[in-house]
């Protein structure tokens, strides 16, 4: 427990299970800084790497929302549907705003940030699968109509989608959304 305090999942753990990492975004920083810094997934420099934090910890609060919202999607009420909206909302337009001028979230190329948006945005678009869910209480999906309101965001993530690397773990789990 002394590695790993809270006992949840994901983690990681050092060779000798001394030390324990925690949180998703965690990890994937951990990963980056094991790795090559000529590539740049955690920045060219402080100020990027610094940047990389900042979207981090964005999409760490909006994917709080989003699992909160997803796994009540049984049990939904207003109150959580007009939430995620919201949060929704407030991340949707920030990424659209940050992709007014730049082709990625930070820099000139793909970085830790660009990776948990792919997952985490596409985690929460796994919504749609679930509108008859939705249905019984007069309720639609948050990202309904996303698509216009926010084209450069869904561009994006069409456009991270069809990378190849991403393309090798996401495969076709983005497919129902270009349907």
């Amino acid at each position: 427990m002394l590695a790993h305090p809270f006992g949840t999942v994901p983690a990681g753990f050092s060779k000798d299970g001394k030390v324990g990492i925690f949180e998703s975004n965690s990890i994937l920083r951990a990963v980056a800084r094991l790795g090559d810094y000529g590539i740049g997934l955690y920045g060219r420099d402080v100020l990027e790497s610094s940047r990389v934090d900042s979207f981090l910890d964005s999409i760490l609060v909006f994917s709080r929302e989003a699992q909160e919202y997803l796994l009540a999607m049984d049990n939904m009420t207003p109150y959580q549907h007009e939430r995620m909206a919201a949060a929704f909302e407030f991340f949707s337009a920030g990424i659209e705003q940050t992709l007014q001028h730049s082709r990625f979230l930070v820099g000139e190329r793909i970085t830790l940030a660009d990776i948990a948006f792919a997952c985490d945005f596409s985690q929460f678009l796994r919504e749609r699968l679930m509108q008859n869910r939705l249905d019984p209480i007069d309720l639609n999906c948050v990202s309904q109509e996303a698509e216009t309101k926010y084209p450069k965001t869904f561009d994006y993530l069409q456009n991270l989608s069809r990378h190849k690397v991403f393309a090798k773990y996401l495969g076709d789990y983005n497919a129902h959304i270009w349907r």
